[in-house]
């Protein structure tokens, strides 16, 4: 069987968000408790990229190539939504 770079084992998920182009945001738990790695998949379940982001950032919406991401300022607890225009490259 194909594994198209993906493992044999699956981490644990700790959340799942489709896009505007059926592609599968999921975010997994790694043992770094600072951080989720982020897993986009397309619509035939394939591995398109992987990055890790801080825990802290709660992707809201994804559409119209910008990932709409809530962010928290932990020194201050100030919540605000920030677009990012989505560059592959820069996963």
């Amino acid at each position: 069987m194909l594994h198209a770079g993906i493992p044999d084992t699956w981490p644990a998920l700790n959340s799942m968000v489709m896009d505007d182009e059926n592609r599968l945001w999921i975010s997994t738990i790694v043992d770094d408790k600072q951080v989720y790695e982020w897993w986009i998949l397309n619509e035939f379940g394939e591995l398109l990229a992987t990055f890790r982001r801080p825990r802290t950032w709660a992707v809201r919406t994804i559409k119209n190539e910008r990932l709409y991401v809530q962010e928290t300022d932990l020194a201050t607890g100030i919540q605000q939504i920030v677009a990012y225009r989505l560059q592959w490259g820069n996963l």
